[in-house]
């Protein structure tokens, strides 16, 4: 179970990632007086996130201009797909019910070529589709970048590790980030909500999930001194 020394682990990721911290917190709030987080209105914060949390060299320059239209055609086209997606939570969701518009969300938002997301058309765009789900809806989308993958492939119960790190990199697909959702949702359920909640001082469920693993993951690196490439 990922949810282990959830109060030491949120202190931890605090104090290393108070920028994060800092940056996820006026989101979250601006989000809360928006009604509907699909409109242009809050794409602009969308985009603040994703260069707060390490994407700036991903989206490019002029991120609010060029970027943000790409931006909003993806979301444009995924509006019928995400707009039920938006109020739920991971804590209660029928995923089996939800996971071939979350798929295909994912999907869309991280392929490459001319119309990706990601400055390289060559490139897609894994790390940056989970964070603007997460934007989009931070108490059912989970961030999954490299050290939340690590924490999810090196899972201290080794019956739910989730292959994720192959060759020192890794490899994300729309399969397995169902798989670290459903994973994320047995924990939350296993631990409590409400006892998750009060740990992480009310933020949204999948960002304290999502910092517990992420310090676990930090850990396994630096303990093992893994390479991610």
């Amino acid at each position: 179970m990922l949810l282990t020394d959830v109060t030491e682990r949120l202190q931890d990721y605090e104090r290393s990632g108070l920028h994060y911290h800092l940056a996820a917190v006026e989101i979250y709030a601006k989000r809360r007086k928006i009604s509907d987080v699909l409109s242009t209105s809050f794409q602009p914060y969308i985009i603040a996130g994703l260069i707060s949390y390490d994407m700036a060299r991903n989206i490019g320059t002029d991120p609010y201009v060029i970027f943000a239209e790409r931006l909003k055609k993806k979301l444009e086209e995924l509006q019928p797909i995400l707009a039920p997606l938006t109020s739920l939570s991971l804590s209660t969701v029928n995923l089996d019910e939800h996971k071939k518009a979350i798929q295909h969300a994912f999907d869309t938002l991280s392929e490459c070529g001319p119309n990706g997301l990601h400055v390289k058309h060559d490139s897609h765009f894994y790390v940056g589709a989970t964070k603007i789900l997460h934007w989009l809806n931070p108490e059912l989308f989970l961030i999954v970048d490299s050290y939340i993958a690590t924490a999810f492939h090196h899972n201290p119960n080794k019956d739910e590790c989730i292959e994720i790190i192959r060759h020192g990199s890794p490899w994300y697909s729309s399969e397995t980030y169902l798989k670290c959702l459903f994973l994320a949702q047995r924990e939350i359920q296993e631990y409590g909500e409400e006892s998750l909640r009060k740990d992480g001082y009310g933020l949204p469920l999948t960002n304290i999930y999502g910092n517990v693993a992420f310090q676990y993951g930090k850990e396994i690196i630096m303990k093992r001194d893994i390479k991610l490439r």
